[in-house]
């Protein structure tokens, strides 16, 4: 943190409270798909549980309620 946060970063750690406990890193893309719908390539995002349903949630819920 010395060096500070970029957005990026700032959003990859939001979106864990919308995902309901799970982070998720950071990739460009989720899926990429043909013309004919056949998946080329998928992401491999490594998927980390951080904190408690119950927190995410909570948290979720205030920062709608601020935007609201």
């Amino acid at each position: 943190m010395a060096k500070g946060i970029s957005p990026l970063e700032m959003a990859s750690a939001y979106q864990t409270f919308q995902n309901r406990e799970t982070h998720i890193d950071y990739t460009a893309y989720s899926k990429i798909e043909d013309v004919n719908g056949d998946t080329i390539l998928r992401s491999n995002a490594k998927k980390t549980k951080v904190i408690d349903a119950s927190v995410a949630f909570i948290m979720s819920d205030i920062l709608h309620t601020t935007v609201t």
